[in-house]
């Protein structure tokens, strides 16, 4: 179950968010921040090479497949860049914005 104040919602905005939901099928995200192994180049150039999740396992990124200028697909944010990877069999997507890193975590409202 998530917690209300994680989500930053009153008890009724977040009873009329999951009735949203359920009606219109509509998933909700989150914005998780991430510790982020990085290879710095001499010439300044970043490349992530494994995240650190928020309860402290590790998963090496096998490929960066994309990296691009583009907003998050689910969240708010400043402008970022995002890195589409292959992560542990699976590809995803993770976002630098300014000094910080995050991926886009589905929020289970069961």
């Amino acid at each position: 179950m998530v917690q209300v104040q994680s989500l930053g919602l009153s008890t009724v905005d977040l009873i009329k968010l999951i009735a949203f939901t359920h009606i219109f099928g509509m998933a909700v995200y989150e914005k998780v921040y991430v510790a982020m192994i990085l290879r710095v180049d001499s010439d300044g150039n970043m490349k992530p090479v494994e995240i650190e999740w928020e309860n402290g396992e590790h998963f090496l990124i096998t490929k960066i497949v994309d990296v691009r200028q583009a907003p998050p697909r689910h969240v708010g944010s400043s402008q970022t860049i995002r890195y589409t990877v292959d992560l542990a069999g699976n590809r995803r997507e993770l976002y630098h914005e300014g000094n910080r890193w995050f991926v886009e975590k589905l929020v289970s409202l069961d």
